[in-house]
């Protein structure tokens, strides 16, 4: 390893408080403040930084946590999960599931729901099945049909409801904390134009759509399910592009 790396390598355990303080010795006093003080402006600073990515990433889940609760929370995982990405794009890809194992599980679900929202949005864009396409397809094709997704389709497990006081949290207005689900929900995210979409599926759609991404045939997707409702579902995906492209 160069000796670049090396004092790199140094700087960043110093920065993360994985090592003893090291920047002190690699500084000269300046002429408003001495090297310790430097110091710590550039350990705050870092640290700081990165916080206030997390807050842009997730203002949804700041506003149910708070802002001090939040900025807890975000500097514990910086620790925990330093970026090892050129881009601090993707530093929050495990806040939710780091949230979940400090024990907030409805603060987990917001960050997931926002990661997912920023996935959708960020994604490559996909095709479009228009509805002549779909009204063309001859009956006897459905039974092997398959069908692709849209690049930044998300379907993420819910047991509190968070998407629906989102708007709000992230709004900064003050929320309530909803109570659990009777049963758990599959929310689709995903990406109709240029703005992010979700919405519940309804029992029987998410297995459906499910299969499809796994490559499943209509006709192996369809299972048990009513074939009626399954077109109706697949025709709703199609013109809400959920669906990019079909194929036999």
């Amino acid at each position: 390893m160069s000796a670049l790396a090396d004092l790199q390598r140094m700087i960043a355990d110093d920065l993360l408080g994985r090592a003893p303080a090291v920047i002190e010795g690699l500084i000269a006093d300046g002429a408003r403040a001495d090297r310790a003080t430097l110091a710590g402006v550039y350990r705050h600073a870092y640290g700081a930084r990165l916080v206030e990515v997390l807050e842009a990433e997730f203002p949804g889940t700041r506003g149910l946590m708070g802002a001090a609760a939040f900025a807890d929370a975000a500097r514990a995982y910086v620790g925990r999960h330093p970026s090892h990405h050129p881009s601090v794009r993707w530093l929050g890809r495990s806040f939710a599931a780091d949230l979940a194992e400090a024990g907030d599980p409805v603060a987990a679900e917001m960050a997931a729901f926002e990661w997912a929202l920023g996935l959708a949005f960020d994604a490559e864009p996909g095709g479009i099945v228009s509805v002549a396409e779909l009204a063309a397809l001859p009956a006897e094709a459905w039974d092997d049909l398959r069908a692709d997704v849209q690049p930044g389709l998300s379907v993420i497990e819910l047991h509190h409801p968070v998407h629906e006081i989102w708007p709000a949290a992230k709004a900064g207005e003050t929320v309530e904390r909803p109570g659990p689900l009777a049963a758990p929900l599959a929310l689709a995210v995903w990406r109709l134009g240029l703005d992010p979409q979700y919405r519940p599926l309804q029992p029987g759609e998410d297995q459906l759509l499910a299969a499809f991404r796994s490559g499943a045939s209509f006709g192996e997707a369809l299972g048990s399910l009513d074939p009626g409702q399954a077109l109706n579902w697949f025709a709703g995906w199609c013109i809400t592009e959920i669906i990019s492209a079909m194929r036999l």
